[in-house]
């Protein structure tokens, strides 16, 4: 069954030596069950507006994360896994390889948490290390 829900999306990132974030709420869309659900949302933040996001679970320890738009991106993140990622922007695209270190699935009647970590490298070397966390509920936005 799909819901109306709340997200609150927090991203913090270390990239080049510089931490890094941000935090919206925002609209959403779930659908699925504990284990296997999806999000969907627009995005909020000025660079990604006119994108959609669509977040999959999978046995509540696979996670795809699709972003479509101006900005389009197929990223996979598997705990103790190493995946290759194309990420294409208005400006060109890059492979990269996301490896993920953690990911934490917590949902009960349609509500709750997805925590992911994962490092993203392009071309071998270290680009970034993300800490992701999406919280929803079924609490109406206005």
């Amino acid at each position: 069954m799909e819901q109306e829900i709340m997200l609150i999306v927090r991203d913090s990132h270390i990239a080049d030596g510089k931490k890094d974030g941000y935090e919206i709420t925002t609209k959403g869309r779930f659908s699925g069950d504990e284990n296997d659900y999806t999000l969907e949302y627009d995005e909020m933040i000025e660079e990604f507006k006119g994108c959609r996001t669509t977040v999959r679970v999978t046995d509540g320890k696979y996670v795809c994360v699709t972003r479509h738009g101006h900005y389009n991106m197929d990223l996979t993140v598997e705990k103790g896994k190493r995946h290759d990622c194309l990420y294409v922007t208005p400006f060109g695209s890059c492979m990269m390889s996301v490896f993920g270190s953690k990911i934490e699935s917590s949902v009960k009647d349609g509500e709750g948490s997805l925590i992911m970590n994962y490092a993203v490298d392009i071309y071998g070397d270290t680009a970034s290390v993300t800490d992701l966390t999406f919280i929803f509920n079924r609490r109406k936005c206005s």
